[in-house]
């Protein structure tokens, strides 16, 4: 675990509540939520991922491939259940 993961994690720990993720390892934080069974970190995250997405998207930028690098992840800890709502309506949008 790197040590911006660690502050996101302590912060979290402490604070009840996510800091700015700015350059965090998103992944990385999924991991340490589902070790240590963080039901509520993870949600948080999921929602953080979605929200960037869409902002993103409105933005007009492409996110098929940051989408598609969070679905291995999501396949081994079996998390994201909403970020898969937003990867179904992008897998759609571009077909």
């Amino acid at each position: 675990m790197d040590v911006q993961t660690f502050r996101v994690l302590m912060t979290y720990l402490y604070l009840g509540h996510l800091p700015p993720l700015d350059g965090s390892d998103i992944v990385g934080l999924l991991e340490a939520a589902d070790r240590l069974c963080l039901k509520h970190m993870i949600k948080a995250l999921e929602y953080e991922i979605v929200m960037e997405l869409m902002r993103a998207e409105e933005n007009g930028e492409k996110i098929v491939e940051e989408t598609l690098k969070l679905i291995e992840p999501a396949q081994v800890y079996h998390f994201f259940h909403s970020i898969s709502f937003k990867i179904y309506d992008i897998i759609q949008f571009n077909h």
